[in-house]
């Protein structure tokens, strides 16, 4: 935790996570299930059930995501589609953050805790688009078209930048936000924070998973149909 800490402030996000955040890695009586809670004070919980996921630094980074959304857009997470944006972020970041050390199992969230006896885990490389969404299902079904997003976004343009698009994107969500406006969002922060250096590598990837359509030409025109 306090080496992401560290990275996260890094990457500029100096005052992102200022404030004491609780951990307790046996917190959750032997449950097989970890979270975030902000009452009465933030903090993250562990549970043993399985494997103890305390042991999985995929599951630490992803529980971790869940607080630094909540601090950079205090009480947004409400509505479903907003719900699976979180899950999404938290798969994201822990895929990002497992790539530092092995492109073994890249797409599988949990390596560690997850794909095992005890629990079937996530993946982050679906092929499903956002034309795939369907508020019927679960939250972490739908994460799913985000998160494989944000990994195809990664391959185009690195770990460093992408990470800070997506650390930069959670001070804009808003309750009941849709992944749509956090597509809009990404090409947003690329114009203010690299001149739209990336526009076309991002643009190329939201028209794949059926965000957008048509195709972008240099740095600032794009063309839609």
């Amino acid at each position: 935790m306090n080496n992401y800490h560290a990275y996260v402030k890094d990457l500029g996000f100096m005052t992102l996570d200022s404030q004491k955040l609780l951990i307790d890695a046996h917190g959750n009586n032997g449950g097989d299930n970890s979270y975030f809670v902000n009452v009465p004070s933030p903090r993250l919980v562990f549970g043993e059930g399985g494997v103890d996921d305390a042991e999985d630094a995929s599951v630490v980074v992803h529980e971790y995501t869940h607080a630094l959304s909540q601090f950079a857009s205090p009480g947004s997470n409400l509505g479903l589609e907003r719900q699976a944006l979180d899950e999404a972020l938290g798969d994201y970041l822990s895929t990002s953050y497992s790539s530092d050390y092995s492109a073994y199992n890249k797409g599988l969230v949990f390596p560690w805790d997850g794909h095992n006896e005890f629990w079937s885990g996530r993946i982050s490389n679906s092929d499903s688009t956002y034309t795939s969404l369907n508020l019927s299902k679960s939250i972490y079904v739908n994460a799913e078209i985000m998160s494989a997003t944000l990994v195809d976004i990664f391959d185009e343009m690195g770990k460093n930048v992408t990470d800070k698009l997506v650390l930069e994107s959670l001070f804009y969500n808003v309750k009941n936000g849709t992944f749509s406006a956090v597509a809009n969002n990404l090409l947003l922060i690329d114009s203010l924070l690299y001149d739209n250096d990336h526009k076309c590598d991002i643009y190329s990837v939201l028209v794949k998973r059926n965000f957008k359509t048509g195709f972008c030409v240099g740095k600032s025109l794009v063309y839609e149909n």
